[in-house]
């Protein structure tokens, strides 16, 4: 339970047009201020940073200014992610979590290529939730 994702549509009175009340404010700063890696942006590099630190046991705080994770990408149908499997080898801890998870979905969510995988970005939201519930996220 090291990590949390604070995006700026997090609070209700956001969404309905008002400006969030100061306890509010004051707990996300009392957030911020228990984070040991401040992660800014949920596009590719920003998950896997996130990803990568709350494994290693940090206290990760993922901000996120979109509903959702995949960066600009995230905005189309398909998403390619090159080297992730370079020469056909793992990577790194991080990819293959996120390989495994999107493999789990079956042949609609992921294909892999020589180097690359080739992902359907809803199944890719989704796996990023998965793995991050698995790394220990609020």
């Amino acid at each position: 339970m090291g990590s949390g994702v604070l995006g700026s549509s997090d609070h209700p009175a956001a969404a309905e047009g008002q400006a969030p009340n100061r306890i509010s404010v004051r707990a996300k700063m009392r957030q911020l201020a228990q984070t040991d890696v401040l992660v800014v942006g949920g596009g590719p590099a920003g998950i896997g940073a996130a990803l990568g630190a709350a494994r290693a046991g940090a206290k990760t705080l993922l901000i996120e200014s979109q509903g959702f994770f995949g960066g600009v990408a995230a905005w189309s149908l398909g998403m390619p992610i090159n080297q992730m499997r370079p020469e056909r080898k793992p990577r790194s801890v991080v990819h293959e979590l996120l390989i495994q998870k999107l493999l789990a979905y079956g042949d609609q969510a992921v294909c892999i290529g020589q180097h690359q995988l080739y992902c359907n970005v809803d199944y890719l939201k989704v796996a990023v939730l998965d793995a991050l519930d698995e790394v220990g996220w609020i």
